[in-house]
């Protein structure tokens, strides 16, 4: 499991997702969906920019 990034927002999975990073879909104790991603620097890179994106759209609310 250290080897991929559990991702839980739709909006996160989806854009990860678009950019080509392959995934497994798993399912928690609950029954809700969350998908996985093979940690890369790559995968690093997209995560480091969604998250800088984020940020400065909340900045400027």
């Amino acid at each position: 499991m250290k080897d991929y990034y559990k991702c839980e927002s739709v909006r996160m999975c989806r854009y990860l997702y678009a950019l080509g990073f392959d995934k497994k879909s798993q399912f928690d104790e609950n029954g809700k969906e969350y998908w996985l991603f093979k940690r890369s620097q790559d995968l690093q890179k997209s995560l480091d920019f969604f998250f800088s994106m984020r940020k400065k759209d909340k900045d400027n609310w």
